[in-house]
């Protein structure tokens, strides 16, 4: 049985020897980094004005080669910065990357709703909506090719009624957990899912080394 603690999104290296990451790496940084473990990479909806489309593509298209990158992310919309026009053609450009590809993506979202579905609605590939904290039914609106899965973390610990709800209701197969910024051990974040689901910790731990088996594993 794999026991390892899958921390699916993270701005650190792992804290634990059974804590496997996918660390977060911003595209305007990234070629300055060593990378020899796993990471998305991608441009953040905060940096969309800083490079050109044909910049950010050609980027792009050269980091994710390295064997290391799993995921395109985070990438997506955030109303609460500017530059809103110029985010949606950066998400679509990376979405359609990514489709080309076929990686995953790692989103980033808030108070973009409407937007996203616009936007994802003819992406078919794997969809993680990182830090999710909204409810069952805007889920259900994004589950697009039932292929979107939410990745929680630490509004887990102290959850609103919607978020407690969706995370009780979602399907098992459409779960994993992230400690995004925070310096909580992920092992936190697992406990809190379980307890909020009513199961086992090692079933939550199960379901999403099987989750992460399922859409990281190449066919």
């Amino acid at each position: 049985m794999n026991s390892n603690l899958i921390n699916i999104h993270t701005h650190h290296k792992p804290k634990h020897k059974n804590e496997i990451c996918i660390r977060n790496a911003y595209l305007n940084d990234v070629g300055k980094m060593t990378i020899n473990y796993p990471v998305s990479m991608g441009l953040h909806p905060w940096f969309a004005n800083t490079i050109s489309l044909k910049e950010a593509e050609n980027k792009l298209l050269q980091l994710v080669q390295t064997p290391n990158c799993l995921a395109i992310g985070e990438i997506g919309l955030d109303s609460n910065y500017p530059y809103f026009s110029e985010q949606i053609k950066v998400f679509e450009l990376q979405l359609a990357i990514a489709k080309e590809l076929k990686l995953p993506v790692i989103i980033h979202q808030v108070k973009s709703q409407e937007q996203l579905h616009k936007s994802l609605k003819n992406f078919d590939g794997t969809i993680i909506l990182h830090g999710y904290n909204g409810s069952i039914e805007q889920w259900k609106q994004l589950n697009f090719h039932n292929k979107t899965n939410i990745s929680i973390g630490k509004n887990a610990l102290n959850p609103s009624k919607k978020l407690h709800t969706c995370i009780q209701q979602i399907p098992a197969e459409k779960v994993f957990a992230e400690t995004d910024t925070s310096l909580l051990p992920i092992s936190s974040i697992y406990k809190a899912i379980s307890a909020i689901r009513s199961e086992p910790i090692i079933h939550t731990v199960q379901f999403i080394n099987t989750n992460f088996e399922r859409v990281f594993t190449p066919n």
